[in-house]
């Protein structure tokens, strides 16, 4: 296969993890930079798109997939993550008011077009004729959890294929980015390579959205703090979740209790 060519610069995250407003500060650096960073695209789980399309873009994001680094002559990839079991408690509340269009898809499966743009697994409780919001609003907490804990499949196998260490890759922890934004943006935007003004220009942009985000109501986040995982997990699933998926805890630091 012929390599990638070009110098790509990608954000790789996770969906519920800062997504929404990192996309706002690319889509805004772009608008607004006069120097490197002119265009941007985020292809949320669409990991083929991506390898189409990237070369077209400055900066390109992509949510929930592992990215083969020796596609490419030239790749940086600033990898967001956070505590799992965050991400499962988030997006039962996001998922639950059906914030995204595919949250109300009637009887998904997993190559339906509209499923397609989260890359979630179907989780295997769902009854014949529900979309998971309306399971999510019926099934107790107990179980919409587990069934957020299925729907994550795809994303935590993900975060297992990265190698643990390449000088292609930096990773950021979503709980060391809240209340240090205009500092991880610019770091990030250091790390790929992009001049002083452009950095500068981002890392203002990452403080106003941020004091922007903390100033108002803002529907998309449900509750940004750490930790909120140990207010609703009952023992049996932490006790299902660190048997499926302890060993993201152990290699990211997350500690399991």
């Amino acid at each position: 296969m012929e390599p990638i060519a070009g110098k790509i610069r990608v954000h790789a995250g996770l969906h519920k993890c800062l997504t929404n407003y990192s996309k706002k500060l690319y889509m805004r650096l772009c608008e607004q930079d006069r120097s490197a960073a002119k265009t941007f695209k985020h292809f949320h789980h669409k990991l083929d798109l991506f390898y189409e399309e990237c070369r077209q873009f400055d900066i390109c994001s992509l949510s929930g997939n592992y990215i083969d680094l020796d596609r490419f002559d030239d790749i940086r990839v600033v990898r967001v993550i956070r505590d799992p079991r965050d991400l499962i408690v988030s997006g039962y509340y996001y998922h639950k008011r059906a914030a995204e269009p595919w949250c109300k898809t009637i009887n998904p499966t997993e190559d339906h077009p509209a499923w397609k743009i989260v890359r979630g697994a179907v989780p295997a409780n769902l009854p014949a004729g529900y979309s998971l919001t309306r399971y999510l609003n019926e099934a107790s907490m107990e179980d919409g959890l587990q069934a957020e804990i299925e729907f994550r499949k795809y994303h935590y196998r993900s975060m297992m294929e990265w190698p643990e260490r390449d000088p292609r890759v930096i990773l950021f922890r979503y709980e060391d980015i809240i209340g240090r934004e205009a500092w991880t943006y610019w770091k990030i935007l250091s790390f790929f390579g992009f001049p002083f003004t452009t950095r500068y220009l981002g890392s203002r942009l990452a403080k106003r959205l941020s004091a922007k985000n903390k100033r108002s109501e803002v529907k998309h986040i449900c509750d940004p703090s750490s930790g909120q995982w140990r207010k609703h997990f009952t023992p049996e699933l932490t006790r299902i979740f660190n048997d499926r998926y302890g060993d993201i805890l152990d290699r990211y630091g997350y500690n399991r209790e």
